[in-house]
C-alpha cells in the first residue's frame, strides 16, 4: 500500500473517531453533520498536498510507486524496440500535484520505469 493511501486511511479513520465521540459526548445533530463534512472535506485534499511535496523527485517517488504515475488515458512514448510501461499507477490528482519535472518525456507518466 502507498504511503499516499496510508495517511488518506489515517485521515478517515481519525475523521470517524472524532464523530463517534462527538456522538457519544450528547453534541446536536446539527453539530455531528458540520464535523462530518469538515471531516471529509479537509481530509483529502490535505493528503493530497502532503504527497505532492514528499515527491520532489524520481527516486522519492518510486519508494512508492516502482513503476511510476500516470494520468488517466496515459500511454507511454517509447524509442526503438523499447517496452512501454502499462504498470504504472493511475493516479490523475497525484500525477497533476507532481512537480512537471518528473515526466521528462510529457507522455502523462511521471518517474517510469520498467
Amino acid at each position: 500500500m502507498s504511503a499516499s493511501l496510508v495517511a488518506e486511511a489515517r485521515a478517515v479513520c481519525t475523521g470517524i473517531a472524532l464523530l463517534v465521540i462527538a456522538r457519544d459526548m450528547g453534541e446536536p445533530r446539527a453539530m455531528f453533520r458540520t464535523i462530518a463534512v469538515a471531516l471529509l472535506v479537509l481530509a483529502v485534499p490535505l493528503n493530497r498536498a502532503s504527497a505532492a511535496s514528499k515527491y520532489r523527485n524520481c527516486a522519492s517517488l518510486n519508494i512508492d510507486y516502482p513503476n511510476g504515475v500516470g494520468r488517466p488515458g496515459a500511454a507511454d512514448q517509447v524509442k526503438g524496440g523499447s517496452t512501454p510501461v502499462t504498470s504504472f499507477v493511475i493516479d490523475g490528482a497525484l500525477y497533476k500535484s507532481l512537480p512537471k519535472t518528473l515526466d521528462r518525456d510529457r507522455d502523462g507518466i511521471a518517474c517510469e520505469k520498467i
